[in-house]
């Protein structure tokens, strides 16, 4: 295996800040998960950023599934609702492809704490909240999330080798960033 890929797909997932515990000082990257199998046609960075996006994906869906019901601002529930049905069409965009690759959809980022990942305990704690307190926890999260998919959309676009995953990898980044100015107006 050449030496590029798999320094570029630790780089991205240092970037990512994938780390099983938080509190430690240097990030347990899962390697062997990701880098040891590369299918033909991908690189390393294709495979961490497929690897990576899904999960964040998922777990985003649970909160943008929460806030388009109780988001007490009529604004709020219908930028969730509209960002919420976009990630599910780039979910199954998603999932197409890592199929493609023939690797498992096993998520290697199980139990990880990365940026603009919706956690349990952050999720836990929005959901305990109503009212414009919701709402604020929410942008908060969703706008962390945004900004983190659009970050690591553009390294794959940028350092990729599949055409197919680089393309939506750069519509992702651009429908980020217009989710992300769509959520600045709602921003106090």
């Amino acid at each position: 295996m050449r030496t590029g890929p798999v320094v570029l797909l630790l780089f991205l997932l240092l970037a990512a800040g994938c780390s099983a515990a938080p509190a430690q000082s240097a990030p347990a990257v899962p390697v062997a998960a990701t880098a040891s199998v590369v299918p033909s046609g991908f690189n390393g960075t294709d495979v961490a950023w497929l690897q990576l996006v899904i999960p964040m994906e998922d777990k985003a869906l649970r909160l943008l599934d929460l806030a388009a019901e109780r988001g007490s601002e009529p604004a709020v529930r219908r930028l969730a609702g509209q960002v919420r049905d976009s990630h599910r069409a780039e979910l199954l965009d998603l999932h197409r492809i890592l199929d493609r690759t023939g690797l498992p959809a096993t998520n290697v980022h199980e139990g990880h704490d990365m940026p603009g990942m919706v956690t349990t305990d952050r999720f836990t704690l929005i959901s305990s909240t109503t009212g414009p307190r919701f709402d604020s926890h929410f942008l908060q999260a969703l706008k962390a999330h945004l900004a983190q998919t659009a970050h690591i959309s553009r390294g794959e676009a940028q350092s990729g080798a599949n055409a197919g995953t680089k393309a939506l990898a750069r519509s992702i980044a651009s429908a980020r960033g217009t989710e992300l100015g769509e959520l600045d107006q709602l921003s106090p």
